[in-house]
């Protein structure tokens, strides 16, 4: 769910090999299509920690992301939570994950997303325990309302 500007920022902050970022840019920026396709668009999740709402960027590129956060959150396939700075501990705290989930249960998956290396949890147990830190996580987050509220007010320090 980012910009341009704002996935460029990031992945040029971590990738030694500058042309493979534009490129890198072009693939985020296009695999949003299936958020926003006409016809059985994906279903996404998602919890951002409170911070990434506040990176220090070029004028303009946070005033941008959280426009554009606001605008994914209001779409029905899309559930954007945030979560907030003073949030107690949660299972989130030991690194980024993303549950992918199938109409058939068995096919479930997690990616462990790292900066050199990805992992892929394919074992329904371990699925499994996945499932249940998401979980955890979605309540210690702020609701729906909380967060496009949260964002919101970000997005308005930003004028």
């Amino acid at each position: 769910m980012q910009t341009r500007h704002h996935a460029h920022a990031i992945i040029a902050s971590g990738v030694i090999n500058k042309p493979s970022v534009e490129e890198r840019v072009e693939v985020r920026i296009n695999r949003q299509s299936v958020l926003t396709r006409s016809e059985n668009p994906l279903k996404l999740w998602a919890v951002i920690h409170e911070s990434a709402l506040t990176m220090s960027a070029a004028p303009g590129v946070m005033a941008d992301q959280l426009d554009k956060l606001l605008q994914f959150s209001q779409l029905p396939n899309i559930k954007v939570q945030i979560m907030p700075s003073m949030a107690p501990p949660h299972p989130g705290m030991t690194g980024p994950f993303a549950l992918l989930e199938f109409r058939q249960r068995d096919l479930d998956l997690v990616l462990l997303s790292g900066t050199l290396i990805s992992d892929w949890v394919e074992d329904p147990d371990q699925v499994d325990i996945y499932r249940a830190a998401f979980d955890e996580i979605m309540a210690t987050a702020l609701d729906l309302d909380q967060s496009r509220n949260l964002i919101a007010q970000k997005r308005e320090t930003l004028k």
